[in-house]
């Protein structure tokens, strides 16, 4: 007797992550309201200084401090500043600055949480011993001090809202990494690297000689891309590591322009 049921066609990935989006909007329009919202901000963060309705910078001291209206919808600063155009093309500098402290915190936390929950020891008490230390202080005051004190920049700001946040992401990984340690498969994997190692251990020594390779390659070539940056730098008397080894010897006159 043969089967006359006709196989269904197999739904492709894009297909159904299309359905389960649209059943999960349908469940929860919270969601799709949060998701519409964050595809918003996304577009004014790329298309900011496009859409924007006026020039963030222009001035106008006699349309300062103008309340909402249909030509300014969030009115006017104290220089005449169309306040809705400084809010969409500053979403390209707010997005770029959370993207980049979120991975950042990510892989910092992460790796640091993983070797803390796996190796345990020293490692888990240290790892531990910094997020506590971050801990102790006020988030918002430890993250201005961090800025104060290196720098009111964008890399800055970055920073200093990566280690703000390294604590929450170290204990997560951390307790990740300690449920899994004590798997079967993680034991058996671990058991059976050593053992390779101990009846081979060449390839781990090729590739430490690869690595020590590499990284003379990298520090040449960076060197020599330091050299050239000096070379092209507008303000001569900037301080550079580059600039300051060419002239480290003890008699070299310094050369006109640059600081003394």
């Amino acid at each position: 007797m043969t089967d006359t049921t006709a196989a269904s066609p197999r739904e492709s990935p894009i297909g159904s992550l299309l359905r389960h989006s649209r059943h999960v909007l349908a469940e929860n329009p919270v969601t799709g309201f949060a998701f519409a919202l964050f595809l918003l901000i996304v577009l004014a963060a790329v298309f900011g200084p496009e859409i924007a309705p006026y020039d963030p910078l222009a001035s106008n001291t006699v349309q300062a401090l103008k309340p909402p209206s249909a030509q300014h919808w969030f009115g006017t600063d104290q220089l005449g500043r169309d306040v809705f155009s400084r809010v969409i093309v500053a979403t390209r500098l707010d997005f770029f600055i959370a993207v980049a402290s979120v991975a950042l915190v990510f892989v910092m936390g992460g790796l640091a949480g993983v070797a803390a929950g796996f190796f345990a020891g020293w490692t888990d008490r240290i790892v531990g011993r910094i997020a506590d230390t971050i801990m102790a202080f006020p988030l918002f005051v430890l993250a201005m001090g961090i800025v104060a004190a290196l720098g009111n920049n964008v890399q800055n700001i970055v920073l200093a809202t990566a280690i703000v946040n390294f604590p929450l992401y170290v204990r997560i990984a951390r307790a990740e990494a300690n449920v899994r340690r004590e798997a079967g498969f993680v034991e058996s994997t671990v058991d059976a690297q050593r053992r390779l190692y101990r009846l081979n251990p060449e390839p781990l020594q090729e590739l430490d000689a690869w690595l020590a390779q590499f990284r003379r390659f990298w520090s040449t070539h960076l060197d020599a891309l330091e050299r050239h940056l000096d070379r092209i730098d507008s303000n001569p008397s900037t301080p550079k590591k580059g600039r300051m080894r060419k002239r480290r010897g003890p008699n070299r006159e310094p050369n006109k322009g640059e600081g003394k």
